[in-house]
């Protein structure tokens, strides 16, 4: 009636309003898995297609052999979204049996590094010098573990810049009062995204689930680890027999990030940074013969060309430095750097 006071919600009527917002909720995830199992189901038929129009050319124009370095094809195209639509393989005892790998007896983690050299050789940045001049001398990294043997080399660019000392002192981030606060972290990577990281000299934020990118929906960003967890990194990485001479080869990224421009995040023990707080200081290359290979280590059956990421085709500056999926397989890798010298 007119003039009479609104009664209050009743708690029947209140409890119906969150059920039905729970509904909803519940329904737009299922939309959303539904679509990112779309996505997937794509990129699954792109990489078919690729095997029956592109790959089989690919190989019939390059068929490796035992300690062959491999080449760079133009046709590569490598994204996120096909290499998380394959699903790959965790090492074990039947995976070690498998044609695709053999042991070597005399395989050599140093003879097999300079080829590794020569794979950055026969790829070139925008300015038209290859990659090994990216990176400063390789030294061999004694924190790792017994099955695992790190190499690390600085990037030149940020050395050439001053290094720590030539960072700035100032921050455009909302922490830290306009006083940056630079500490070290580190990314894992595909070594089919290398050569895109290492051409734009940056790892750009995850922002676009579309283009296969994974991350926190009110969080995109670059996704590292601090110093103190960053074996996780190893949940990102995974191994590939890259020149067929009985040793695997990972990658992994030490960066330097202003914590004070960071992403907040909750219930993660990852790192969120804007692409601008974030430089790459050092990349480390990890090599482990065949036989050293442990149970539940990620490995690649193969190296296939046609998965490189291609950085000179467009949209392929946006390099992937994503969330590590849940439940991935650490290795007791480098865990135990304390600092970057």
């Amino acid at each position: 009636k007119e003039g009479q006071q609104e009664q209050p919600t009743s708690s029947v009527t209140t409890v119906s309003r969150e059920r039905s917002r729970s509904r909803d909720g519940d329904r737009q995830k299922e939309e959303e898995r539904i679509a990112l199992a779309e996505r997937k189901r794509s990129a699954l038929h792109e990489l078919l297609r690729l095997e029956d129009e592109g790959l089989c050319y690919a190989r019939t124009q390059w068929l490796q052999a035992p300690y062959q370095v491999p080449p760079f094809f133009e046709a590569a195209k490598g994204t996120p979204l096909e290499w998380n639509a394959v699903q790959p393989l965790i090492w074990n005892k039947r995976v070690a049996q498998w044609n695709s790998f053999s042991p070597i007896g005399s395989a050599s983690i140093q003879e097999s590094l300079g080829r590794v050299e020569t794979f950055l050789r026969l790829r070139y940045g925008p300015d038209g010098i290859n990659l090994r001049d990216y990176i400063g001398d390789i030294v061999p990294d004694e924190t790792g573990d017994n099955q695992i043997q790190w190499f690390k080399m600085d990037i030149r660019k940020f050395i050439s810049e001053g290094g720590i000392e030539g960072l700035p002192k100032t921050s455009p981030g909302p922490f830290g009062n306009g006083k940056s606060d630079w500490q070290l972290a580190y990314h894992g990577c595909k070594f089919e995204a290398l050569y895109s990281i290492l051409y734009h000299g940056k790892l750009f934020a995850s922002c676009d689930a579309d283009r296969g990118d994974r991350f926190f929906g009110k969080a995109p960003g670059v996704y590292l680890h601090k110093n103190q967890t960053a074996f996780k990194t190893a949940n990102y990485f995974r191994f590939v027999p890259l020149c067929q001479d009985g040793v695997f080869w990972a990658a992994m990224f030490g960066v330097m990030v202003d914590r004070a421009d960071r992403v907040p995040v909750q219930k993660t023990d990852q790192w969120v940074q804007p692409e601008r707080s974030v430089r790459l200081a050092c990349l480390y290359l990890a090599g482990a013969r065949y036989q050293d290979m442990q149970p539940g280590w990620e490995v690649s059956q193969a190296w296939d060309p046609l998965m490189e990421a291609n950085p000179m085709t467009k949209n392929q500056e946006d390099i992937w430095a994503t969330p590590e999926e849940d439940g991935a397989r650490p290795v007791t890798a480098s865990a135990a750097k304390t600092d970057y010298n």
